[in-house]
C-alpha cells in the first residue's frame, strides 16, 4: 500500500501496479472503457481485497503505532545512548519532521556487534542488521564498480537493531535493554 498527497505520483503509481495498463480489468468490464493501452514497464503491485480490508484497518493505527515506537525508541536511548560505549542515533529531529520510528538502531563498540548478537539470541531476543552497505553487495562487484568506503563499513561492522513495535511491553523493553548492557560489561 502506498500513501501519498502527490496527485502526478499517485497517477504513475496507479499504471505502474497494474502492468503499466491505463484502464484496469474491472473497469473495462463494468462498462467504464473499452480498450487499454500499456504505457510503462509494470508489474502485478494490486492489493487483493483481504489484504486492501487489513491495509486500511492499520491505516486508522498508524498514529499510535508510530507514538508508541517513538515511547520504546526513547527508552532505548535514554538508558543505553552513551553507556558502555552505545550510540542510539537519529534522535535529533529536524524541526516540522516526525519519524516513523521504523527502525531501533544501536551503534555498538567496535567488534561487541555479534557478540551482543549472540547474548541476546540465547536470551530469545530477537535482533537483526539493517542494512549491509550495498557497495558490498556482489552486484557491484560483477559490474566493475565497487569500491572502499571505509567509514561505511566501519560503522556497517557496529550497527544493531534492536526490537521495536507497537505492541512490545514495557517489561519486554527493560530485558533488552538489560540484555544488551549486560552483555556489553562481560
Amino acid at each position: 500500500m502506498v500513501v501519498t498527497d502527490h496527485d502526478e505520483l499517485a497517477d504513475q503509481l496507479r499504471l505502474l501496479r497494474s502492468h503499466g495498463m491505463t484502464t484496469l480489468t474491472w473497469a473495462r468490464h463494468r462498462g467504464h472503457a473499452s480498450s487499454y493501452d500499456v504505457r510503462a514497464h509494470g508489474f502485478n503491485y494490486r492489493l487483493d481485497e483481504l489484504r486492501a480490508a487489513i491495509g486500511l484497518v492499520q491505516l486508522g493505527r498508524l498514529s499510535a503505532e508510530n507514538a508508541k515506537r517513538a515511547e520504546i525508541s526513547s527508552r532505548y536511548r535514554d538508558a543505553l545512548h552513551g553507556t558502555s560505549g552505545v550510540t542510539i542515533p537519529f534522535g535529533e529531529l529536524e524541526a516540522g519532521t516526525t519519524s516513523a520510528h521504523h527502525l531501533a538502531v544501536a551503534v555498538l563498540p567496535e567488534g561487541r556487534r555479534d557478540n551482543v548478537r549472540a547474548d541476546l539470541g540465547e536470551k530469545r531476543i530477537q535482533t537483526s542488521v539493517h542494512y549491509p552497505p550495498i557497495h558490498l553487495f556482489s552486484v557491484y562487484e560483477t559490474l566493475g564498480v565497487r569500491r572502499s568506503l571505509p567509514q561505511t563499513e566501519a560503522i556497517a561492522r557496529r550497527v544493531l537493531t534492536l526490537p521495536l513495535f507497537g505492541h512490545l511491553q514495557d517489561d519486554q523493553v527493560d530485558l533488552v535493554i538489560d540484555a544488551v548492557l549486560q552483555s556489553l560489561r562481560t
